[in-house]
């Protein structure tokens, strides 16, 4: 199948040119011979023959006696050509000639009826192609004149489903080498070919369509050929004796379209899968709790597909219950890509392996044996009793959901034991054993001996117990005492077992080659990925039929697999949806200088990660694109008709339907049958630029008059539009001067009218919102980029709060699909590249003298002297339908095409704003992979807020050490921002001023402004003065270095902005300008009250610069960089942390609170109610109290219920209950901890971080003493367990129980 915008082959495009030289000749000499007997005897012709092998029996049934016709005689003697023609002639040398006529009249035949009639023949056909060229189908007119002739055609054409071979072509013509020839022999004299004996029993009709394209190609394209099928016939009978038919030939592609995908999967597999299935459930002892069995038995095994998927499961069921697969593919995530030493090691998935040999799965039976010496002996059981005594030996029952040895013995004792020993429900135990079916009671000496000498044994307990449980717990009856077993007298039960009966099936994975085929998404339910290689090749090698041949099986078609088949691809572009597909993508960017890798374990999708030929920098391989196994097995189960077949083109149209969703809608991956090869490929109908190269001055092909001594063969010319209202809409974006509005596609047209400007037609925009042409671009950069630490390149999959398991977040993944697909139209819009945008509805048509080979998708140029000028700059002419016309001796060629805009590459995101995304996360998170047991991290980082975390070392480049008055610690938000800035410069920061208390005029502790002053308390400030020095030389760089400090100055405006907070500074002369030096940094703009109006005020400090101190001494001169920290907008508002959180909710807006209150007397020296008491001396509303233990929790938890409104404070030992209570409030704010008991980490430390970490309680509800037996540390990093945020403190000075008071305050 042509690659969309391909150029017509080589031998066409002569033809053509050799056709315009001959219609121009005679203009400045005369034309030869050859020429003139061309432009005057122009004629075609059409061969029919029948693939029908007629036995001796059916000929007689039309009065056709003669043995010499049967097998392929008939056919050979009654080809549809001139009339009816034979096949005759030498072995070697076989040619068509006209059928003799069994009258003296050539061309009459003899009717028994009707006398002289006419010979039946071809008066007319037309050819059409389908699909997109997928399928060809030709309607042939025939005449017949008798009921003789009649029956013949009956039998040879009028067969649905047979084969026939259509031949047409002109019967002389102008080779591309300019003589004058005649079409000679074609694919039916082919002695080796279509009536060739032993091409019968040796080959297949896919050995007929390459000769067909190669006879195009000998014959300069005027020969051309279809082998199909008949699908439809029709007849009438005339007043004179004549029948008219009608026959319909369909392309084997037909048969492809309409193949049945689910077949039923083999009996013996299924058998395999339900025995293996249950022995599962029988063996694991705590399937429940994993993921597998549920997974294996929920996945269908009813047809070939699904029990491939399935087969990749059981497989690698141990790998998977265990939930990691070695470290070799453990995926580490960089926190900073600059120092790889410091990483986080985390599970994304891993690969599963392939295990191609036969499946197999035992059933074991189960025999009583009589033991008359049981009294020496134990109980072991007897797994081979070959060579005990038929007599001793009474079969049980059979075991079918019991495949291993280990299994089976484990039975075998538990049964043992139940046979010796009396037990008041020793019937159903046995019939547990048996697997809850009937078994063959014990007759005979088996019945006298079951109890022989046993002990009463009641314990049902154990026979509850799972056969793991069992395995390790010793049986009571079978205590042991002094190391010696416990005996019973004789004689006794024994119990044997074996292999009654192993079920063997073919792995169906031993059809797959593909390298590393399937991949598993760690997920809170595992996601399986197979690759669209390994589907479509284990379709070729388990579904498509095979053709017995003499020289072995032959597909009736091909998948074709191969690894290089590519498709359209632009930058950044990854799977949008994990719940359809994942691809791999090793350079996205999600900085302006930073990138992740996104899945890097799975097969490359970008042609450029293993390419640097410039023309692949759009493209991707379509097979190594990952399909979710339940996308695979919903587009199963959504194609099914109403007998419950999936055709195999819908089947594959529907997978390629959600890729093209889930990819970000810039691809139209379709499956398409190429007519020639027989051959099914996924091709991508979006143009790829610069692979499909044009020469720089291609043959055109000529419409009128004459041009360079050469002239035209076409016969027709139409050029019209198809406008539909989706069309109508793009075209009216198209006309405005910005050429785009959110929620259209009219890149073809903007590119189609670039240059020009519609006056009265102004920029479109969107007015919800305000929003720009740009709104595109800035959701893509911060509402898509923006969420990266929420997962592996995309946001459809989420860490969750351990950071060891992901979660499909279908919110996420329906807005990414929403927003990148939008910033694609975008991007192409603004490269002015057109090429997923589809076909302009204009069509231009063509009908020119008969000629073949070209192909749908190729591309034509056109001498557009006719046409409007701009069109061969910037639309390309592609091949969308082919018809040829036959009659009267006359063959004509329509082509239609349909314009399309010039593919163009598009190798960057654009003008992006990377400063909209903010850099506080550059370094946040890059996939990559590594090595490692997955342990915790090394390092300890600084929580700034949910989607910030900066590591120690880069922490550290500031360093806190400031005097005087503001010797406070600095707002962690302004720390990371510094630090960060001193990061990309290669500088560190040293603080000679830092925060201080918030504060008016005269405070005792602060001085100047309020910028330095904590937003609340023990926030830190929110302004420092420091010094620059040079990492590596360690020298001061002076405020003076105006270039130096620009830079950093840019830096740390840019993280801030980002963050919502607006940075001012200061810096000058006679400003701090001692030793080299200082700066003023803050963040502190629209936060901290203005000095003049604390506390009451409502102004705040607004965004400034300053350089001078405003003295008597002189005024300094501000320099120049300081300006830069001006300019630019925060992106949203500032987000607080968790003790400005604090600030803002010191007044709780809950109607009344729920008190559950600590120990009591004697653990305790208050008792409830003083505690309740003392809560309230601080708090006025309504109290509901209740004591910590279990009924009192039962009582909260109705209170809640109650009281939806209401705030719940735990308090101390009640705080064990914290995990409970954050899981069941509604308004996760409205829970306070007040001083749990965390000494001993036990339930209330672990309660306390669950609620602020899984529940999102905010930390600031968390309210501590000074020891641990009042909370102290329970939020902070303490070895595996991270920081959780900022507490509130109680009081210094305040005792335990004192802080409720402080809390009843809070929340007055």
């Amino acid at each position: 199948m042509s690659i969309i915008g391909e150029e017509i082959s080589g031998y066409v495009s002569n033809q053509i040119q050799i056709r315009q030289n001959v219609q121009g000749s005679g203009v400045n000499s005369l034309r030869s011979g050859g020429q003139l007997a061309y432009l005057n005897s122009k004629t075609s012709w059409i061969k029919f023959a029948s693939a029908v092998y007629v036995e001796e029996s059916k000929l007689k049934d039309i009065g056709l006696n003669n043995k010499s016709l049967s097998g392929m005689e008939l056919a050979k003697k009654h080809i549809l050509f001139g009339g009816t023609s034979e096949l005759t002639g030498p072995k070697n040398n076989q040619w068509v000639k006209p059928k003799p006529s069994n009258t003296n009249l050539s061309g009459y035949d003899h009717s028994k009826d009707w006398g002289i009639v006419p010979m039946p023949g071809i008066e007319s056909m037309d050819i059409k192609t389908l699909s997109r060229g997928s399928l060809e189908k030709a309607t042939i007119k025939i005449k017949a004149y008798s009921k003789e002739q009649f029956d013949i055609i009956d039998i040879l054409y009028l067969r649905l489903g047979y084969s026939v071979l259509l031949e047409w072509g002109n019967s002389n013509y102008i080779t591309n080498s300019g003589e004058f020839a005649n079409v000679g022999g074609t694919l039916i004299e082919d002695n080796t070919r279509f009536f060739s004996t032993n091409f019968e029993k040796n080959g297949s009709y896919r050995n007929i369509l390459g000769p067909i394209g190669g006879y195009r190609s000998k014959y300069d394209g005027n020969y051309d050929g279809l082998f199909g099928k008949i699908s439809n016939f029709n007849w009438s009978f005339n007043p004179d004796g004549s029948y008219d038919i009608t026959i319909t030939v369909i392309s084997l592609g037909d048969v492809i379209e309409s193949l049945k995908t689910n077949l039923s999967a083999n009996y013996t597999f299924t058998s395999f899968a339900a025995n293996a299935i249950s022995a599962i459930k029988t063996s694991e002892q705590d399937l429940e709790e994993k993921p597998v069995t549920t997974l294996l038995g929920d996945t269908p095994t009813s047809d070939d597909i699904s029990a491939m998927l399935w087969t990749w499961k059981y497989v690698n069921k141990k790998e998977i219950i265990n939930n990691t697969a070695g470290a070799t593919n453990i995926v580490t995530i960089k926190l900073n890509s600059q120092d790889t030493s410091k990483t986080l090691l985390n599970y994304t998935g891993f690969k599963l392996k392939k295990d191609t040999a036969n499946l197999e799965t035992d059933q074991y039976t189960f025999y009583a044996v009589y033991d008359p010496s049981m009294g020496s002996q134990n109980f072991n059981a007897i797994s081979d009793i070959s060579g005990i005594d038929e007599d001793n030996i009474q079969e049980l029952f059979t075991r079918e959901d019991i495949s291993d040895a280990a299994s089976a013995k484990a039975i075998a004792d538990k049964l043992a034991d139940a046979l010796n020993y009396r037990n008041s429900i020793q019937e159903t135990i046995i019939k547990k054993l048996a697997g809850n079916k009937d078994y063959n009671p014990l007759t005979g000496k088996f019945a006298d001996a079951k109890y022989g000498g046993g002990e009463s044994v009641d314990n049902p307990a154990y026979y509850a117990l799972s056969i793991k449980e069992q395995q390790s717990q010793q049986l009571l009856g079978r205590i042991q005492q002094g190391g010696i077993p416990r005996r019973i007298g004789a004689p006794g039960i024994r119990i044997g077992y074996k292999v009654s009966k192993t079920i063997t099936t073919t792995n169906p994975l031993k059809y797959i080659t593909s390298s590393n085929p399937c991949f598993l998404l760690r997920t809170k339910t595992p996601q399986y990925y197979l690759k669209f290689g390994a589907l479509l090749e284990f379709m070729q090698r388990a579904i498509i039929p095979y053709t017995k041949t003499g020289n072995g099986l032959q597909a009736l078609f091909t998948i074709d697999s191969s690894d290089n088949k590519k498709m359209y691809h632009l930058p950044n572009q990854i799977s949008l949806d994990p719940r359809v597909c994942l691809v791999r993508h090793k350079k996205f960017q999600k900085r302006k200088n930073s990138f992740a890798r996104v899945f890097p374990q799975i097969d490359p999708f970008r042609v450029s990660e293993v390419s640097s030929n410039s023309k692949y920098a759009n493209a991707a391989y379509i097979m190594n694109i990952y399909l979710n196994f339940n996308f695979i097995t919903d587009s199963l189960e959504s194609n099914k008709d109403e007998k419950g077949d999936v055709g195999l083109f819908g089947f594959l149209s529907s997978i390629c339907d959600g890729l093209n969703k889930a990819l970000g809608g810039i691809n139209n991956l379709e499956p398409i049958i190429d007519k020639v090869s027989n051959v099914l490929s996924i091709q991508d109908s979006t143009p790829i630029p610069g692979l499909t190269k044009q020469p720089s001055n291609p043959p055109k092909i000529q419409i009128y008059g004459y041009n360079n001594n050469q002239s035209n063969f076409v016969r027709n010319i139409n050029l019209k539009t198809a406008i539909t209202p989706e069309y109508a809409t793009m075209i009216t974006v198209g006309a405005t001067a910005g050429g785009y509005v959110k929620g259209t596609d009219a890149t073809a047209f903007s590119n189609w009218n670039d240059g020009l400007i519609d006056r009265f037609n102004g920029d479109l925009v969107n007015n919800i919102g305000n929003e720009t042409p740009f709104e595109a671009r800035k959701n893509y950069a911060q509402k898509f980029l923006r969420q990266l630490s929420l997962c592996y390149g995309f946001n459809g999959v989420k860490l969750n709060s351990e950071g060891r398991e992901f979660e499909i977040v279908e919110d996420s993944i329906n807005n990414n699909v929403s927003i990148v697909t939008e910033f694609y139209k975008y991007l192409q819009n603004s490269k002015k590249a057109g090429n997923s945008m589809g076909f302009i509805p204009f069509k231009l048509s063509l009908t020119l003298d008969g000629i073949s080979g070209i192909k749908i998708y190729n591309v034509l140029h056109i001498d557009g002297r006719f046409l409007p000028s701009n069109y061969g700059n910037t639309l390309d002419l592609i091949v969308t339908g082919i018809t040829h016309k036959l009659s009267n001796n006359d063959w004509e060629t329509d082509i239609e095409l349909t314009v399309m805009p010039k593919p163009v590459a598009v190798g960057d995101l654009g003008e992006l704003d990377f400063k909209a995304i903010g850099g506080d996360i550059d370094d946040y998170l890059a996939s990559d992979t590594g090595g490692g047991d997955g342990s915790s991290p090394s390092y300890t980082p600084t929580v700034i807020d949910e989607n910030t975390e900066v590591d120690a070392a880069t922490l550290a480049l500031v360093k806190e050490s400031q005097g005087g008055v503001r010797t406070l610690k600095i707002h962690s938000q302004l720390k990371a921002f510094m630090a960060l800035a001193c990061k990309e410069n290669g500088v560190k920061a040293i603080l000679s001023s830092g925060g201080q208390p918030a504060g008016g005029k005269g405070h005792p502790k602060r001085l100047g402004s309020n910028r330095h002053d904590e937003p609340s308390p023990g926030a830190g400030g929110l302004a420092a003065d420091f010094k620059l020095y040079d990492q590596t030389s360690g020298k001061q760089i002076p405020t003076s270095d105006g270039e130096r400090w620009k830079n950093w100055t840019l830096s740390f405006k840019k993280f801030a902005l980002a963050k919502g907070y607006k940075p001012s500074a200061g810096a000058g002369t006679k400003y701090m300008s001692a030793g080299g030096g200082s700066a003023h940094f803050d963040i502190a703009a629209g936060i901290n009250p203005n000095l003049n109006d604390y506390p009451n005020g409502n102004r705040k400090v607004a965004r400034a610069i300053w350089g001078n101190t405003g003295s008597k001494k002189g005024v300094g001169t501000i320099y120049p960089w300081v300006k830069n920290v001006l300019g630019g907008s925060p992106v949203g508002n500032p987000q607080l942390n968790v003790v400005q959180q604090n600030a803002q909710n010191s007044s709780s807006s809950a109607k009344g609170v729920i008190l559950m209150t600590g120990l009591t007397p004697p653990k305790s020296s208050k008792t409830h109610q003083q505690q309740t008491d003392i809560f309230k001396a601080g708090y006025n509303g309504t109290v509901f109290s209740y004591t910590h233990g279990s009924a009192g929790l039962t009582k909260v938890k109705e209170a809640m219920v109650k009281n939806p409104d209401f705030a719940v404070v735990l308090f101390s030992a009640g705080c064990k209950h914290s995990e409970t209570i954050a899981s069941l409030i509604k308004t996760k704010s409205n829970l306070y901890m007040v001083e749990p008991f965390v000494t001993e980490k036990g339930t209330a430390y672990k309660g306390v971080r669950a609620a602020v970490n899984d529940s999102k309680v905010p930390a600031g509800n968390v309210q501590t003493g000074p020891s641990t037996g009042r909370g102290y540390g329970v939020l902070i990093k303490d070895g595996n367990n991270k920081y959780l945020g900022q507490v509130s403190k109680t009081t210094s000075g305040t005792d335990h129980f004192a802080a409720l008071t402080q809390m009843g305050s809070k929340l007055k």
